[in-house]
């Protein structure tokens, strides 16, 4: 590759992501507040200062109940308010002021199935005030999990962030899984072809499959599978990544 091209490839890249706002806090209209949790321990809501909730005990789901005062301080919608919601790792159901707007997964979902990606939620005008208060009903199971981000923004703003994360943190990868895959099979093929006098084109298409199959878990994410059983499987995807591209650079240098 010339120097102009990979300067082209990276000026697209840098363009490329500085047009994705990642940062919630910097485009919610909203000041946070009080923050309170229920560990339905009967001490009642308690102080929270936003950090992981606590595990259950092994083999039981433990319902927890956040709140989080947002603030509006006169804040305007222009296109109309609406409530982002960033990925979460448990299920739940979320009330703005009393209202349920959103719900994810089940309470008795035993695979734990994660969300990798956000979701924006239209608000109605009449629900939001000057100070709102938003309920989020978590179910968690054997492991500290951190309350998804919130946002309340006006609906343009909303629907450019969620496209451009979910973009490059779930669509994104959807395609590298799917390239990696096709990969794959195009070079053990052209490696069957050789009767395997090349091994450089052995290890290349191993390395791709490795990297598919690195990421699976946020590719089947949503189909209903174990959750538990395709993270493992990525992790020894990722494994094998590292010890294909060792292999890979071992022969291409010799």
């Amino acid at each position: 590759m010339t120097m102009k091209k990979t300067l082209f490839v990276l000026a697209l890249a840098a363009l490329l992501l500085s047009s994705c706002e990642t940062d919630l806090s910097r485009l919610s209209r909203a000041a946070p507040g009080s923050m309170t949790v229920d560990l339905g321990d009967g001490r009642g809501a308690q102080p929270w200062d936003g950090g992981l909730l606590p595990k259950a005990p092994k083999g039981t789901v433990a319902s927890y109940r956040v709140s989080i005062e947002l603030r509006l301080d006169g804040a305007e919608f222009p296109d109309g308010p609406c409530l982002v919601i960033g990925p979460s790792s448990f299920p739940y159901r979320l009330s703005v002021n009393g209202r349920l707007v959103h719900r994810y997964g089940r309470p008795d979902d035993r695979d734990r199935i994660r969300m990798f990606s956000s979701t924006m939620v239209h608000l109605p005008g009449d629900l939001l005030a000057a100070s709102n208060l938003v309920e989020i009903e978590a179910w968690i199971g054997a492991e500290r999990s951190p309350v998804m981000e919130l946002g309340l923004v006006d609906a343009t703003e909303g629907a450019s962030y969620v496209f451009w994360r979910n973009f490059l943190m779930s669509q994104l990868v959807a395609g590298g899984f799917i390239v990696g895959i096709i990969l794959l099979v195009y070079f053990l093929f052209i490696t069957l072809l050789g009767r395997g006098k090349d091994l450089r084109l052995l290890w290349f298409a191993l390395t791709c499959g490795a990297f598919a199959l690195a990421y699976v878990n946020m590719v089947f994410n949503h189909q209903g599978l174990s959750d538990t059983l395709i993270t493992k499987i990525s992790r020894v995807g990722f494994f094998l990544c590292v010890v294909m591209m060792t292999f890979y650079i071992m022969e291409t240098t010799g």
